[in-house]
């Protein structure tokens, strides 16, 4: 939903967008007068939220370097798993319907309001050719970070005068296509739509059943929550140590297994 507009716009203004629209489409589903109206509502509010979750994570690992990138992509989404604790305690602690979707919807605000504090990646200014901008981000990063800055005239140079271009102005752009250039990235492209689907259905089926596992509904979907932030540091090390593709398939059949116990355990 979001990688057009990010691309055209920027990350900052699809953020600040997003997050508004986020806010506004909460905020309307609390007042909604009717079921259809209300629907409507969490259409657009579940769109908005899915742009807005992937160019959080684009605007973060334009920022972070190759070494720290790995503990930063795992742990944005740690924050998700926040997110279901506040849901959980929210909902034990207001039991209005509408109440609790508003003080949801809240949660955006102060976001929405310091947004434009946020620099733009210099990677999204690179590509529109906004150099100058670029390198006084670069330079402020490494005033940061105690560090020397570098020079992206010399490495736009060095770079752009191999086979891709000889002028230091083009920028090469990429689009959907390119992940069905040839029959070897089409699998992987299929394969990696096919895992995500498969951990983004498994993940939610258990999030939106855990309200019948019997009990208190609210700790159980907070404990859901609780068990997630371990699981991202146990990701990360595992990770670093053997592979990301190991580590996936370790998962994933951990899961499935998970999944026929379940099956097999009595109401």
């Amino acid at each position: 939903m979001s990688a057009g507009p990010q691309a055209m716009l920027g990350r900052r203004v699809v953020l600040w967008a997003t997050s508004s629209s986020m806010f506004l489409f909460g905020i309307a589903a609390a007042f909604a007068v009717d079921y259809y109206t209300f629907m409507a509502a969490r259409f657009f509010l579940a769109m908005v939220a899915s742009g807005y979750l992937v160019v959080g994570f684009v605007y973060v690992m334009e920022f972070i370097g190759m070494k720290s990138r790995t503990w930063a992509s795992v742990h944005l989404h740690s924050f998700f798993a926040v997110g279901t604790l506040l849901v959980a305690l929210t909902g034990y602690l207001v039991r209005t319907w509408w109440l609790y979707q508003m003080i949801l919807s809240t949660v955006t605000v102060p976001f929405i309001l310091c947004c434009w504090v946020l620099p733009e990646t210099p990677f999204w200014l690179l590509s529109e050719g906004r150099y100058e901008e670029a390198q006084k981000i670069v330079d402020i990063m490494a005033k940061w970070n105690r560090a020397s800055s570098c020079k992206l005239s010399e490495l736009l140079s060095l770079d752009l005068q191999g086979p891709v271009s000889n002028s230091p102005t083009e920028v090469q752009k990429h689009n959907l296509s390119y992940l069905f250039y040839n029959w070897s990235i089409t699998k992987r492209t299929l394969t990696v739509w096919l895992i995500w689907f498969t951990g983004s259905l498994g993940f939610y089926s258990f999030s939106l059943n855990s309200v019948n596992l019997g009990g208190n509904e609210y700790l159980n979907l907070f404990l859901l929550g609780v068990v997630e932030i371990p699981a991202y540091t146990f990701v990360c090390i595992a990770m670093d140590k053997v592979g990301r593709r190991t580590v996936l398939a370790y998962s994933l059949f951990c899961s499935a297994l998970a999944c026929g116990v379940v099956m097999v355990i009595p109401q």
